[in-house]
């Protein structure tokens, strides 16, 4: 009896074991379907986000490339606008200047005279050389994968520079005027600081879009003083001026006065600040009060109490100060363009180094659930009974 009494509890005891392992191999596939699906969802929770900040760092690398090209175009227009007013102050210089060059029968001191200020403006056409093969070169790259105004104003600057041999060739070698010679180059100053314009329009953040507008207006600001040192020049050099350049001269003191508006309501507190300071340590006040006995002078004809000479070298000092700070903008631009885009990709590469943590925990998780539950043994035909 004691035996069969064994046995039976034996049997019993192997069905039950039977019985359990086969409740943990039916339990198995639901454990593991349990790591799946968060982690199915986690995947392609993370693939969006990663497709998101990739497509981001792809679109912030438009702002970047802008902006870098834009320090460029704004170096081109400061040379361009220095060699603008350098053949206008040729041309006033009447048979010291241009006029004895295209004159056969000239004085050779003039002649002399006259070749002396050449050079100053051909030594500008150097400079002007490099800023241009670096923007026409940077022009070149805006194909069909910008924005369609961004590949306009990128046309227009590479047709406008291919006129500027014919604009220099008109200024030096024919009776042009000046006030021909200003409205020339300005069209051609104005298509270049178009393109600033475009940077604020490919970005979404706040601090790019307020740095790159006042960047675009100072630019603008530092064009008018230019234009206004070149009239002031050609008073102070021919003696007159005609009605149409004294109303130029008028016409670009407001313009300038808006652009300083303009910079105030788009920069920040401390830009406006620097701005500010710039212009303080630059000889700025003897620019304008020198600028303003000009146009109260009006077209009397006449000397000044103003050389020529020292006025150029205050109002390239004011420019020259804009400029800079000018610059300084410039690069924070880039620099924030730049800052954005690192950070998408950033976003980008962390999102995915989390996504495979995720995968290999799971997969690490999924091996030890099923090496803690091995396979049922065969059932015997005992247990069964």
């Amino acid at each position: 009896m004691a035996n069969a009494d064994s046995a039976g509890i034996s049997d019993q005891q192997e069905s039950g074991s039977a019985r359990d392992k086969s409740r943990n191999w039916r339990l198995r596939p639901r454990l593991l379907l349990l790591i799946a699906v968060p982690t199915l969802a986690a995947v392609a929770l993370g693939g969006v986000n990663i497709a998101s900040s990739w497509q981001k760092a792809t679109a912030d690398q438009r702002p970047e490339t802008l902006a870098g090209l834009s320090t460029k175009v704004t170096q081109l227009a400061f040379q361009i606008e220095a060699e603008r007013d350098a053949i206008v102050w040729y041309i006033a210089a009447g048979s010291d200047g241009r006029a004895s060059q295209l004159d056969r029968h000239a004085n050779p001191a003039q002649k002399q005279v006259s070749k002396a200020q050449l050079q100053i403006v051909q030594q500008q056409f150097t400079y002007t050389a490099a800023s241009a093969k670096a923007v026409a070169t940077g022009v070149a790259r805006f194909g069909s994968g910008y924005p369609s105004a961004v590949q306009i104003v990128a046309r227009a600057v590479t047709v406008k520079l291919r006129t500027l041999p014919i604009l220099r060739h008109l200024a030096l070698a024919t009776q042009v005027s000046a006030t021909t010679v200003l409205a020339d180059y300005g069209n051609l100053v104005d298509t270049l600081l178009a393109f600033d314009d475009q940077i604020p329009l490919k970005s979404i953040d706040p601090q790019l879009i307020s740095t790159t507008r006042a960047m675009a207006t100072i630019s603008r600001y530092e064009n008018e003083a230019a234009v206004q040192r070149a009239i002031v020049m050609y008073r102070l050099t021919a003696g007159t001026m005609s009605p149409a350049m004294l109303t130029e001269l008028t016409t670009s003191v407001t313009d300038q006065k808006a652009d300083a508006t303009d910079f105030q309501n788009f920069a920040t507190n401390s830009q406006a600040a620097m701005f500010s300071n710039a212009l303080a340590a630059s000889l700025e006040n003897r620019f304008q009060s020198d600028e303003l006995t000009v146009i109260q002078t009006g077209q009397r004809s006449g000397g000044l109490a103003i050389v020529p000479q020292d006025w150029y070298g205050a109002a390239s000092d004011v420019i020259a100060a804009t400029h800079k700070y000018e610059e300084t903008l410039a690069q924070s631009a880039v620099d924030r363009a730049r800052a954005l885009h690192s950070q998408a990709i950033t976003s980008a590469l962390v999102i995915g180094g989390i996504l495979l943590l995720v995968i290999v925990f799971s997969l690490i998780l999924a091996m030890f659930i099923g090496r803690s539950m091995p396979p049922p043994r065969p059932v015997t035909a005992l247990a069964l009974s």
